[in-house]
This record gives structure tokens, C-alpha cells and sequence, in this order.
């Protein structure tokens, strides 16, 4: 069992806002305030896959945001703004390895869904603050390591293949 609880932390009071319960064991990822702290992301493997909900303050559940047969393994950024999530998933992709990671992006409504960083490999990215761009480390136990720079719809801005030096002043 894994309780999200709400402290008052003058009177001492704590509320459950809401709980997972499985019968074997609960696997968890930090829990996410956005919007202000008026909502949050959470993981949960409640349908038999690692998906992500959308919460109210009131530990209410909005609706679920990712959904399908994949794993959610990690979130990468969340733009506030244009309410969108960035996250890594696996067993999405179908004719490649069901380890492979890559990064999604999705708006908070569940629309949306779109692959950004394609290509039969297992992906690590690292997204900048603004959320304008990041880099992407393609990889397989057969295939060197390959670096783009791409932007937040995954169009790649810069290979980095090859870079060795670059031409920057003083």
C-alpha cells in the first residue's frame, strides 16, 4: 500500500488523498506538483502497466494521461505552460526491442502521444530548462553511440557525430 497524504502541518491533521494497492509490491516515481502545486503526476502500474494520471489538489483524479501496452519509466521535463509531459518509455515501439528507451512527449489531456527521438535504439536524453532542446544518446550493444542535438518536437537541430572541437571564442 502507498497513501499520497495532505498535512496540516498547524493542527497536525492529515488527510489521504489517495492510495495504490497491489498484492505483490508497490512500485513508486516521486510524485509531481505542477500547475502551481493545483495538480499532480502520478505513476502507478494500476491497469498492469507503468502509466501516468493526472490529479487534482484535492487528490481527485483528473484523468489518465498515458495509456497502453509500454512502460512509463521516467519523466523528463513538464512544460506548465503548454501543458505537455516529456517521458521516457519502453515496449512502445513495435519491431524493436522492448527494452529500447525513448522519449515521448503528450499533452496533460492524454492527447497528443508523439515518439521524439525515433531510430532502433535505447535513447537517453537530456533536456534543457526551457525545454526548447535536447540531446540524444542513441545506443545499441552493436552500434556506437550516436549524439544529436533536436528540438522539442524531436527534429534534429545538430549532429554531434564527428564533433570534436568546436569553433567557440575565447
Amino acid at each position: 500500500r502507498y497513501a499520497v497524504c495532505q498535512a496540516d502541518t498547524k493542527t497536525g491533521d492529515v488527510k489521504v488523498l489517495f492510495q495504490e494497492f497491489l498484492n505483490t509490491y508497490v512500485a513508486i516515481q516521486p510524485l509531481r506538483l505542477i500547475n502551481g502545486g493545483k495538480e499532480m503526476l502520478w505513476w502507478s502500474e494500476r491497469d498492469g502497466w507503468g502509466h501516468y494520471y493526472l490529479y487534482d489538489e484535492a487528490g481527485k483524479l483528473k484523468n489518465q494521461i498515458t495509456a497502453g501496452e509500454f512502460q512509463c519509466t521516467g519523466v523528463e521535463n513538464i512544460d506548465d505552460k503548454l501543458r505537455v509531459l516529456y517521458f521516457e518509455a519502453c515496449g512502445r515501439e513495435s519491431n524493436e526491442d522492448p527494452y529500447f528507451v525513448h522519449l515521448y512527449r503528450i499533452n496533460l489531456d492524454g492527447s497528443g502521444l508523439k515518439l521524439i527521438n525515433a531510430g532502433d535504439a535505447s535513447h537517453t536524453a537530456d533536456m534543457n530548462e526551457p525545454m526548447k532542446y535536447f540531446v540524444d544518446t542513441a545506443s545499441r550493444v552493436d552500434l556506437a553511440p550516436k549524439s544529436q542535438v533536436r528540438d522539442a518536437l524531436g527534429n534534429i537541430v545538430l549532429d554531434l557525430d564527428g564533433v570534436l572541437e568546436l569553433d567557440l571564442p575565447v
